[in-house]
Order: structure tokens, then C-alpha cells, then sequence
């Protein structure tokens, strides 16, 4: 039995709420579980910390810095949700690892 403690708990939680306001958060509902069980495996207690979300978006080691903001985006979000509740949660700043997303060139056709 998961503990309501849990990462993992705190996570679902989040998704459920979202999800019941109509956003379908597939990839970063993904992402999103894949953080909370890398911070139930890292056995985190307490608030979530800029530190712990900074290690789990720099993985895999050497990615591209676009995916790692990617990542670390999708953590912010969550932090900023959780901090309503858990007031010592730490909330990345926005920009932290460079932009999240790239524009892509305009076609120009003649």
C-alpha cells in the first residue's frame, strides 16, 4: 500500500484534479509518474526541493538541454500546484535549464 506521503500519491492526486478539468496531461502525465518514482526511489521525505527536481531533469545523463528543460517544466508545474498545500515546497524558477520549447523556422514557400 502506496503511502499517502508518497511522491507517487501526490502525483496521482495532481492528475486527477487536472485531468478533471479537462486537460489530458498524456506526456506530461508520463513524465510526471516517472518523477514521483524517481522520488519515492530516492526515498524523499519531506517538501519536493529545487535539488531533487534538478537531479531527475538532468536524466538521462547528456541529454538534450531542450528536453531536460522540457522535464524540468513539467516538475515546476506540479511544485507550483503542491506549494497551495505543502508551503516549504521549493519551486524552480522558471528558465532554469534554458527555454522549454523551440520555435521552429517558418516555410516559406515561393
Amino acid at each position: 500500500m502506496k503511502s499517502t506521503n508518497s511522491m507517487l500519491a501526490k502525483v496521482e492526486q495532481y492528475l486527477v484534479f487536472r485531468r478533471g478539468l479537462g486537460y489530458r496531461l498524456r506526456i506530461e502525465g508520463q513524465l510526471l509518474l516517472q518523477f514521483a518514482a524517481f522520488a519515492d526511489a530516492a526515498a524523499q521525505r519531506g517538501p519536493l526541493t529545487i535539488e531533487l527536481a534538478l537531479q531527475w531533469a538532468r536524466l538521462p545523463e547528456g541529454c538534450d538541454r531542450l528536453y531536460c528543460a522540457r522535464r524540468l517544466e513539467v516538475v515546476r508545474c506540479f511544485a507550483r500546484h503542491l506549494a497551495v498545500t505543502e508551503p516549504n515546497t521549493q519551486v524552480p524558477p522558471r528558465g532554469m535549464l534554458g527555454p522549454a520549447h523551440r520555435r521552429t523556422a517558418p516555410y516559406m514557400s515561393r
